[in-house]
């Protein structure tokens, strides 16, 4: 799977779009706890932290059990509301340049191992089912997808370049869930 290329295709138009955005629009909050668009970009680059030491962590785990974070604090902890568009564009591509390299240094095979023992039905933006065994293939799609659902968010505009990431053969791709307070 050319997870680089899907990756770096998604970031390079995004940052693209938002680039042109006005300080106003990316800094407008829709409500009072609703995150405005430059937290949600600073959200995906959260997002990328967490995943990327996730991918890193499988090789030597059993499992494909992870912790999770508190989405919310990490916004408010990191300031993204305050901070430079450009500085937290230029921080979402190098962070996902650094999860592909982690992604492409796993063994060929890796990816589409089965683990019985996962958490991805807790951690997953669309949760994998806890009875069936699961893959990293599944985490990276469901990586892909969440940044994706948020750059809709984002950019009202924005096409979705997923649409013909597969998932590993004999995995069912997961019926869409709706938004739940930011997964």
């Amino acid at each position: 799977m050319d997870y680089q290329g899907i990756i770096q295709n998604i970031t390079s138009k995004a940052v693209r779009e938002i680039s042109k955005m006005s300080n106003a629009d990316l800094n407008a909050k829709p409500s009072q706890k609703a995150w405005s668009k430059k937290e949600i970009l600073g959200h995906l680059i959260d997002s990328a932290f967490n995943n990327h030491q996730r991918i890193v962590r499988a090789v030597k785990q059993s499992n494909l059990i992870f912790a999770g974070y508190d989405q919310d604090e990490w916004v408010i902890r990191n300031g993204y509301q305050h901070r430079d568009i450009h500085e937290l564009l230029q921080l979402w591509e190098f962070t996902n340049s650094h999860l592909v390299h982690a992604i492409n240094s796993l063994p060929e095979e890796f990816p589409d191992k089965r683990f019985c023992e996962h958490n991805l039905d807790q951690i997953g933006m669309n949760p994998f089912p806890a009875s069936q065994a699961a893959t990293l293939a599944y985490l990276i799609w469901d990586y892909v997808h969440h940044m994706e659902g948020h750059l809709g968010q984002i950019l009202p505009t924005y096409e979705k370049i997923n649409d013909t990431f597969q998932m590993a053969e004999g995995l069912r791709e997961p019926e869409a869930v709706p938004w739940l307070a930011f997964r």
